[in-house]
């Protein structure tokens, strides 16, 4: 991993970015969700085929991508979050 500094501007672009496509998934999942009728998948998790289904839709654009950098993607995520509690964690250990 490098520890090149970033600009400014592109880390502000990629805060916006997870939130923008964290809060569109999140909003969407639960409407689909919640709009599959009772029995459409029988013996499966509703949450689980909707899964499924966005996965088969990414497929190609993760393809495009390539493997070492889906890769790479999945950590930054990760790590994103991480920081983010662990920042939170901090500063509500010092406000405490």
């Amino acid at each position: 991993m490098t520890t090149e500094a970033v600009p400014h501007e592109e880390v502000r672009a990629l805060v916006e970015e997870v939130v923008r496509v964290g809060l569109a998934l999140t909003d969407l999942l639960a409407t689909l969700i919640e709009a599959v009728p009772e029995g459409a998948f029988p013996g499966e998790d509703p949450a689980e085929m909707i899964i499924e289904m966005v996965t088969g839709t990414l497929a190609p654009v993760a393809s495009s991508a390539g493997t070492h950098t889906v890769r790479e993607a999945t950590a930054l995520t990760g790590a994103i979050l991480d920081r983010v509690l662990s920042d939170l964690r901090l500063a509500s250990s010092i406000g405490s």
